[in-house]
């Protein structure tokens, strides 16, 4: 935990230093977002070996890179796309602890930090929330599926802009990661959704049979899909049947972000351009798919489910953030406490209790 907490200063010391060199806007973000990423990749790749599963990530790296090429995929029952990265990381490197998490660590961050590239909004805001919002937990004890939520970030935000064929594409790319992103297909309909249906009380009041028959035959229907697609993402869940992961934590969270970001929307949609309003809808829709998995994965262990439709968070909080109207300085001040205080929260939600009581309360980075 304490270097997490340095790392968050750390970022917000150098956001605030850069703002005052005399450098175009532009320049001043790439130089943040370079330096950001870079103590990112250093704080994931320099991990300690106490981290959950990386003797295990270790291992197999190695015992993948000493395989023969032709049997590498025989002998290992893990995705292609990562059995592959691991194998050209072992060819290159050999085994060398630091260079394999950090490669592990840039494919991770990239793909998010060439997305908060692309916003309009302050450059420190969605990588606090990115920080704080399970981004670097699931990049220490996750990497697969890290990879993949990046990966799947950039499909959400090329299909806005009616790049289908290039965001299909994505999400199969990141299945080869993490087949459990070979869901994440359900894009296409919630983005057609969005498109067609408005945001309105009427409309999201539709969404509470669906929620309701889908969590009441939540295990009959994902058991099913499960087994006739991702057997050991089946496995997984059947393991964690009984384990919540924090989900009522982020059922409360993922409901409150989604309220506050429909008023908003509602305030602001006529002020849009066409993408601008896209990217709201779809992402808003994002939000509530993400809010159904958090819900279903109270019977069972599909939470990690809901990671790849709540990383939009990192989009969705700074426009909201845009929105209200404060000092300059008084909002960043604001903000830093709030997310520094809340993300010592947010970070130990795994280690709370199946029940709203506090128990012993311990750190994901403890």
């Amino acid at each position: 935990m304490t270097y997490f907490i340095i790392l968050i200063i750390l970022i917000c010391f150098e956001y605030f230093t850069i703002s005052f060199c005399t450098l175009d806007n532009e320049k001043r973000d790439n130089i943040f977002l370079l330096l950001s990423f870079i103590q990112c990749v250093l704080f994931l790749g320099l991990r300690s070996d106490i981290i959950p599963d990386s003797e295990k990530y270790f291992y197999i790296y190695e015992m993948i890179g000493r395989q023969r090429l032709d049997m590498i995929f025989n002998v290992f029952n893990f995705e292609k796309g990562y059995v592959i990265f691991n194998k050209i990381i072992y060819t290159i490197f050999g085994d060398n602890r630091v260079i394999f998490f950090s490669s592990c660590a840039i494919l991770c961050c990239l793909p998010v930090f060439l997305l908060i590239k692309k916003f309009d909004t302050n450059k420190l805001l969605p990588i606090l929330i990115w920080c704080i919002f399970n981004g670097l937990n699931t990049a220490l004890i996750n990497i697969r599926q890290s990879i993949a939520i990046g990966i799947i970030l950039l499909a959400y935000y090329i299909i806005v802009r009616k790049k289908l064929i290039l965001s299909f594409t994505l999400v199969l790319i990141a299945a080869n990661f993490h087949k459990s992103a070979i869901f994440l297909l359900i894009i296409f309909p919630l983005y057609f959704v969005s498109e067609k249906i408005e945001l309105s009380i009427r409309n999201i009041l539709l969404f509470i049979p669906i929620f309701t028959i889908i969590f009441i035959f939540s295990d009959q229907i994902f058991n099913f899909l499960l087994e006739n697609t991702i057997d050991s993402y089946y496995s997984y869940t059947n393991y964690h049947l009984h384990n919540t992961l924090g989900a009522y934590l982020y059922i409360f969270i993922t409901f409150v972000i989604f309220l506050f970001s429909w008023l908003i929307y509602t305030k602001n949609f006529r002020k849009f351009s066409s993408i601008k309003f896209m990217e709201w809808s779809f992402f808003l829709y994002l939000l509530l798919t993400g809010f159904l998995f958090y819900l279903i994965s109270i019977k069972n262990g599909l939470n990690r489910m809901a990671l790849y439709f709540v990383s939009i968070y990192i989009y969705i909080i700074p426009q909201c953030f845009k929105t209200i109207s404060a000092n300059k300085n008084i909002k960043a001040i604001m903000l830093i406490i709030l997310f520094i205080c809340f993300g010592m929260v947010i970070s130990g939600m795994y280690f709370l209790p199946s029940s709203f009581a506090i128990g012993k309360y311990q750190t994901i980075f403890d």
